[in-house]
């Protein structure tokens, strides 16, 4: 906690598989001072995005939303995701 709070990230990204959610670090008081938090920039990843297969590109389409929001505001990974699964289904009928 102590090099983050020195560091003062402007974005924190959690892993998918911790135990810890967004909503842990808005609700502790001990980071109300960390610049990520006051702008409300702390994502956790998508479970199953990070690992190294076909699903990762959508992990990499998550955090580009997350760290140039501004370029990709109207990228919606979800969506895509859901695309992918779509095609992949029809493609195994």
């Amino acid at each position: 906690f102590e090099d983050i709070y020195k560091f003062n990230p402007d974005v924190i990204i959690i892993r998918d598989r911790s135990q810890v959610n967004p909503d842990d670090l808005f609700n502790d008081s001990r980071w109300t001072n960390v610049k990520a938090i006051q702008t409300r920039r702390v994502y956790k990843e998508h479970f199953g995005w990070t690992e190294f297969r076909l699903e990762t590109v959508f992990g990499i389409m998550e955090k580009a939303k997350w760290l140039q929001p501004d370029i990709f505001n109207n990228l919606n990974p979800e969506s895509k995701y859901e695309k992918f699964i779509e095609l992949i289904l029809k493609s195994n009928q």
